[in-house]
C-alpha cells in the first residue's frame, strides 16, 4: 500500500482518500514508519507530530459520519521549521529556541487544519532561515551533498518520499534553492498571497510562504489550502504563451548546467509548449546590491534584540548578515527601496510582450556539505543570484526538475506576471506532462 502514494500525486492520494480506498491513518502510520527507517543520516525532521495518529482517527470519524472534513480530506503536510506550530517543537533552526513549543499556529498552517490537513511533523530548516546550507539535512541523491535551503528539509522529505507535500519560505529563493537541489517542485506565489503571521521572519518585504511537492498540478490544491485565492490552471489554453529566456543567466552557469536547460528548452518548443523569445536583464548588479541591503537591514531589525543577548549562539553566517545589516544607513535602505520599486516597474514592461521568464535556477547542482561550510558569504551568495530579485519584484516564480548533472538534479525556473500564479503552474505543469524529471528519486528511497 505505501508505494502507491509515496511518489504520487497528492490529487491522486486525496481522491483515493475520499474513495475510501485510503485512509489517512494508514498514510500517516506508512510514513512515520519511513521516518524512522530513513531519515537516519538524512535529517530532513526536526520534530515529529505525535498526536498525529489521534488526529488522523479523528478526522476519519467525522469522514465515516458523512462530515465535511475540507479539500485535503486527511492529507498529512511536512511543516518548514520557521512556522509556528501549537504544541509541536518549533525551534526556528536556532539552538535559542530549542526547548520553544507555540500556543498557536501560523495563519498558513491553522488554514490547512481547518481544510482537513494533518501536520505530520517540521521540516529541517537553516537557523532563523538566513542561508542556504540546512546544516542538519542532507541531499537524498547523494549524502555529502547539502539539500540547499533554507527549506532544505521540506525539499529532502519530499525527495526521499518522506512527506507527500511541504511548506516552505522563501525570502531569496529558499524554497526553489532546495528543490532544485533536490529534484522537486518548489513555488513561490506572488508577494502577500499567503499570510506570513506566525512565521519568523527574515526580511518582511521580501519573504513568502509557498510549498514543496513533486507535481505542479497540485499546486492550486495545496495553495488553496493555505488561504490563498487562486484560479484553477488551464487559463493559458487557446493562447500560445511566450517565454523570454534570460541569456545573462546562462553566462553565469557552470557549462553543463547551461546545455541542460537549453536542451528543455528545446524541448518545450517542440512540444508547443510555449514560444521562445531572448531577453537581457539590465542592471543586475544594482538590483542584486539593492536586495543585499534590504535583505541584511531587514535581518538585522529582526534581530535587534535577540541576537546582542545571543551571539554565541548564532552561527558564523547568520551572524556575519545580521552584522553587516547593523552597519547599514538610512539613505542605504532608502536607495535599496527606490532600486526594488524600479525593478517591479522594469519587469512589467518586460512582461508587456513575454508570458513569462525562465533561466536555470542554480548556477550548477548541490555543492558538498564540506565545500558549502567553507564558502563565505559572497560564494554562497551565487547560488541566490537566480532567485532572489523575484523576491525583491515579488512575482510568482516556480521551480521544476529538468535532468541530471553528474547524476545530480537541476532545475528550470519560471516567472510569472504578478497574481498570475495560475498560469505559472499551467505551463510548469505542461512541461511535466512531457518529461519524467518530476518522477525521479533515490532507488534508496524506494
Amino acid at each position: 500500500m505505501a508505494v502507491e502514494f509515496i511518489h504520487a500525486p497528492a490529487s491522486e492520494t486525496i481522491q483515493n482518500i475520499k474513495s475510501g480506498y485510503l485512509t489517512p491513518s494508514e498514510i500517516i502510520e506508512a510514513l512515520i514508519h519511513r521516518i524512522e527507517r530513513l531519515d537516519v543520516g538524512l535529517g530532513a525532521y526536526s520534530a515529529l507530530n505525535h498526536n498525529i495518529l489521534e488526529e488522523a482517527r479523528e478526522l476519519e470519524s467525522g469522514l465515516n459520519s458523512g462530515n465535511m472534513i475540507g479539500q485535503l480530506s486527511g492529507l498529512p503536510i511536512a511543516v518548514k521549521d520557521i512556522f509556528d506550530t501549537k504544541g509541536i517543537p518549533t525551534s526556528y533552526g536556532s539552538k535559542i529556541f530549542s526547548a520553544h513549543i507555540p500556543e498557536k499556529d501560523a495563519i498558513a498552517v491553522k488554514n490547512i487544519k481547518k481544510n482537513g490537513g494533518l501536520i505530520i511533523g517540521k521540516t529541517t530548516t537553516h537557523e532563523f532561515a538566513l542561508s542556504i546550507i540546512t546544516p542538519e539535512c542532507r541531499n537524498p541523491w547523494d549524502t555529502d551533498r547539502i539539500p540547499g535551503g533554507s527549506s532544505g528539509g521540506s525539499a529532502a522529505a519530499v525527495a526521499a518520499g518522506l512527506a507527500i507535500c511541504a511548506l516552505g519560505t522563501d525570502t531569496g529563493g529558499s524554497i526553489r534553492i532546495p528543490a532544485s537541489m533536490c529534484g522537486v517542485t518548489g513555488m513561490k506565489p506572488t508577494y502577500g498571497a499567503i499570510d506570513t503571521f506566525g512565521v519568523f521572519p527574515e526580511a518582511p518585504s521580501l519573504d513568502h510562504v509557498g510549498i514543496i511537492c513533486r507535481y505542479a498540478s497540485d499546486l492550486p490544491v495545496l495553495l488553496e489550502a493555505t488561504g490563498m485565492k487562486i484560479r484553477q490552471p488551464g487559463i493559458m489554453r487557446g493562447k500560445t504563451a511566450r517565454a523570454g529566456i534570460l541569456s545573462g543567466f546562462l553566462e553565469r552557469c557552470k557549462i553543463p548546467v547551461k546545455n541542460k536547460f537549453l536542451s528543455q528548452i528545446d524541448r518545450i518548443v517542440s512540444e508547443n509548449i510555449c514560444e521562445i523569445g531572448e531577453i537581457q536583464l539590465n542592471d543586475l548588479e544594482v538590483f542584486q546590491e539593492a536586495l543585499n541591503v534590504i535583505d541584511e537591514a531587514e535581518s538585522s531589525y529582526i534581530h535587534r534584540t535577540l541576537f546582542p543577548a545571543n551571539r554565541d549562539k548564532y552561527m558564523g553566517i547568520s551572524a556575519e548578515q545580521i552584522e553587516s545589516g547593523t552597519l547599514r544607513k538610512a539613505h542605504e535602505y532608502l536607495w535599496a527601496k527606490s532600486k526594488q520599486a524600479e525593478l517591479k516597474n522594469y519587469l512589467k514592461q518586460i512582461f508587456r510582450n513575454f508570458d513569462f521568464l525562465m533561466l536555470p535556477t542554480q548556477p550548477d547542482s548541490a555543492p558538498s556539505y564540506s565545500d558549502a561550510m567553507a564558502m563565505k558569504g559572497k560564494e554562497l551568495g551565487r547560488y541566490l543570484e537566480f532567485t532572489d530579485l523575484f523576491n525583491m519584484s515579488g512575482n510568482p516564480a516556480i521551480s521544476i526538475p529538468c535532468g541530471f548533472i553528474s547524476d545530480m538534479p537541476v532545475g528550470l525556473q519560471i516567472v510569472g506576471k504578478v497574481h498570475h500564479d495560475a498560469e505559472v503552474i499551467d505551463i510548469a505543469s505542461s512541461f511535466q506532462n512531457v518529461t519524467y524529471w518530476h518522477k525521479m528519486y533515490n532507488c534508496r528511497f524506494k
